[in-house]
């Protein structure tokens, strides 16, 4: 396999990492992170958009929702909604 490069955006940087997406799905805060999809993590502090298989992150970038992961992150969503 070639090696896998993960890209980091936050407030108009970008940060390339060598760790596997597992890696980060296990140390980011699940409270305000949600898997989308096998590629995608998500903060919901930027969603501006939310439709049944898209996000919308701060108004410009369009993120796929899977079919594998919409029942989660739509209970991930209600829960940040919520403050649960």
């Amino acid at each position: 396999f070639a090696n896998v490069i993960l890209c980091v955006f936050k407030q108009e940087k970008t940060y390339i990492s060598s760790n596997k997406i597992v890696f980060w799905e296990e140390h980011l805060i699940s409270s305000l992170f949600v898997k989308t999809h096998k590629s995608y993590i998500i903060n919901m502090e930027y969603i501006t958009k939310y439709e049944n298989n898209t996000l919308q992150l701060d108004g410009k970038y369009n993120i796929p929702i899977s079919r594998n992961y919409q029942s989660s992150v739509h209970k991930a969503f209600i829960r940040y909604m919520t403050g649960m």
